[in-house]
Parts: structure tokens; C-alpha cells; sequence
């Protein structure tokens, strides 16, 4: 099994500010691919107050549509703002220390 990496990522996220201050830890919005769409780390960003745009895993939906009103709200996920997620991982290469590219959230 993969260890989680989402929340230790997440930890060391520092946002600066316009103006003078210390960086904030809490951004304002987290896009993320379905491989981060686990109960813990949506749980994890509502404990933060964070955002998020993750789209939902097809066997998962599928499962929560077969409970019926059991199986809970579907999650609210927004296509266009997905699109931005995109536009972040190519527009900012950065090399990782291995020598490849880093990958984003």
C-alpha cells in the first residue's frame, strides 16, 4: 500500500502574501486529481476549511447511487475550475531532486 502523502504535501504549503506578513498555511482552494478523492483527505480539507475541487471516482459515485438516499449528497465538483488544475501542472515545471518533474497535487 501507497503511504498517504496528501496531508504531509498539504502541511507544507506556505502561500505568501501581497504585502508584508508570514506566508498563510491554509490556501484559499486545493485542486486535485480522483487519485486524492479519498474520505480522508476530503475529510483532512474540511477540517481545514479548505476548498476543494476533486472530481469523484466512478466506482465510488456508483456505489453511493446503489445505496440510494443512503448513500449520502453527491460531491459538488466544478469542470471549468478542474480545467485550472491543468493549466497549473503545465505552465510551472519545476525539476525534483531525483531529476525528473515534480508532481503537483
Amino acid at each position: 500500500m501507497i503511504p498517504p502523502q496528501f496531508e504531509p504535501v498539504l502541511g507544507k504549503v506556505r502561500v505568501p502574501r501581497l504585502g508584508p506578513g508570514r506566508p498563510r498555511t491554509r490556501p484559499d482552494r486545493v485542486r486535485a486529481d480522483k487519485a486524492y478523492a479519498s474520505r480522508r483527505n476530503r475529510a483532512d480539507l474540511r477540517r481545514r476549511g479548505i476548498r476543494c475541487t476533486i472530481p469523484d471516482k466512478a466506482d465510488q459515485a456508483r456505489n453511493r447511487k446503489k445505496r440510494g438516499s443512503h448513500g449520502g449528497r453527491p460531491l459538488k465538483f466544478d469542470p471549468q475550475d478542474y480545467k485550472a488544475r491543468h493549466a497549473v501542472e503545465c505552465g510551472t515545471p519545476q525539476k525534483a531532486p531525483g531529476g525528473g518533474h515534480e508532481v503537483r497535487l
